[in-house]
């Protein structure tokens, strides 16, 4: 799937930092690939430097600042994680989360040459998805450096069989626009339609980018499960998908948005408006439906489609 690779690589860059979780003690051992062999308290790490790497690191990823951030990975990370994936998903932690700081940091495991952090967010998605052992860093040429990416950019273990380690296969590479996503709690969705919003439709405080064509994305949402729906759960991201370019939300007075419950049983329609340069960029869409919740995984539903 097109977004197979990003998204995962986005959760991993995080977890890679503070190995988020809940919370707890760990009795793991430390394992880091930058130790081994005794070494002089002259050569040794402090704390303090390795809280300060951990935030400069992050920092770095919620400025967007590729180069700082790959400087704070280790010299084998590096050899993994390209400046491409890395800026990529960098974007994609921006679109689903902002900037994100960390509320607790916890030092799990420290020598002065390897250590384990474990940092809280207070994002659930992300605080849920790490490991309770933490995230390695080591000392590598005078500075801490983060160290903990076996599964590299991709998010798949060296020896892993690709197929063993994919559990969206039921996940469509791309949906046509009017087919249905379905979740194992009887949530479904559908990217009904594309639809252009002419301009003379739009009123007095309505907004859209200079030089863009306005349009809506219509979803239908299905609750037939057996509990209430979180309508809060569902977040979109629309690109383009001739040549890329921006893809702008727009206002409209009467906008609703998606919140509070959809009972069991019942069906609601949504309309959410963005705007695109269609002269310069094509009319081509790819829309992710994110859904945020306990069992959430890394790889959207994605539908392509064209403005009508």
């Amino acid at each position: 799937m097109r977004t197979h690779k990003l998204s995962v690589a986005a959760t991993a860059l995080i977890l890679a930092l503070v190995g988020t979780a809940c919370g707890s003690d760990s009795d793991s051992d430390a394992d880091a690939g930058g130790g081994g062999g005794e070494t002089s308290e002259a050569e040794r790490g402090s704390e303090e430097a390795l809280r300060r790497a951990v935030e400069d690191n992050l920092a770095a990823m919620n400025a967007g600042d590729t180069d700082a951030f790959l400087a704070g990975q280790s010299a084998r990370c590096r050899e993994v994680t390209t400046a491409s994936e890395a800026g990529q998903a960098m974007e994609l932690i921006d679109t689903l989360y902002g900037d994100i700081s960390l509320r607790e940091l916890d030092i799990l495991e420290f020598d002065g040459v390897n250590a384990r952090v474990l940092g809280t967010t207070g994002i659930e998605a992300l605080d849920d998805a790490g490991e309770q052992d933490g995230a390695r860093w080591v000392w590598e040429e005078g500075e801490w450096r983060s160290d903990d990416c076996e599964e590299g950019a991709t998010g798949q273990a060296a020896d892993e069989d690709p197929a063993e380690g994919d559990t969206s296969a039921t996940v469509p590479p791309d949906l046509a626009v009017g087919e249905s996503h379905a979740w194992d709690d009887g949530v479904s969705v559908t990217v009904a339609a594309l639809t252009g919003i002419p301009l003379d439709s739009l009123g007095e405080f309505d907004t859209v980018t200079e030089g863009h064509t306005p349009f809506s994305v219509e979803l239908e949402i299905v609750n037939e499960g057996d509990q209430p729906l979180d309508l809060s759960e569902f977040g979109l991201v629309v690109e383009g998908a001739t040549n890329g370019g921006s893809v702008d939300s727009v206002y409209l007075e009467d906008a609703e948005f998606l919140e509070g419950r959809l009972a069991p049983g019942e069906t609601m329609d949504f309309r959410d408006a963005y705007s695109i340069d269609t002269a310069r960029n094509g009319s081509e869409l790819v829309i992710e439906v994110w859904r945020y919740h306990d069992d959430m995984d890394f790889e959207p539903p994605t539908w392509s489609g064209s403005v009508s």
